[in-house]
């Protein structure tokens, strides 16, 4: 049997052993590159990694959504593929009658049916409408009629020529502002 104090300086070198190793080996993995090299090297990497590739062939969508001749202050606007086996939806926020959905988020080529959606919660004139009231305002009155959004025929067609900029000029005969 090993007597302890004896193995214990034979573990120590070992130990020491490897951690000069360590310290002097150098990375010989790739030889020595400039900076050239390496910069060629490395938009070969991004290359080969798909950076920026767009399999689904999304374009970028933007346009225009007026509510009885005004710009729509807020809103979403929806696109959801009329083959719905095939397809890919997508949507965003309308802000002072404008929306753009960027290249990522946005849609492949087809056909697609548009829906539009804004509400309001009216004023009741009590203390609820003032900042730290209570909230509770009543219910939400939908600014667009339903033939723009739950019952929408609405549609336009993305194509890959662009530009696939679309204007939506809905009239809604109830609401006045």
């Amino acid at each position: 049997m090993l007597d302890k104090p004896a193995v214990a300086p034979i573990f120590k070198k070992i130990h020491e052993n490897e951690i000069m190793h360590t310290r002097n080996t150098k990375c010989c993995l790739l030889p020595r590159l400039n900076r050239l090299e390496l910069g060629i090297l490395l938009v070969i990497v991004v290359m080969l990694t798909g950076c920026g590739r767009n399999p689904l062939g999304r374009l970028a969508i933007s346009g225009k959504v007026t509510l009885n001749g005004q710009p729509l202050e807020q809103g979403n606007i929806a696109f959801e593929p009329t083959n719905r086996q095939n397809g890919v939806a997508s949507g965003t926020n309308i802000a002072a009658g404008s929306y753009s959905i960027p290249t990522e988020k946005g849609l492949p080529p087809g056909k697609y049916i548009v829906k539009i959606y804004s509400a309001i919660r009216p004023k009741t004139g009590s203390k609820n409408d003032e900042p730290g009231g209570t909230g509770n305002l009543g219910p939400a009155i939908q600014l667009i009629p339903p033939e723009y959004n739950s019952r929408s025929e609405h549609t336009v067609e993305v194509t890959s020529e662009g530009p696939n900029e679309f204007t939506f000029d809905v009239v809604n005969p109830k609401w006045k502002p």
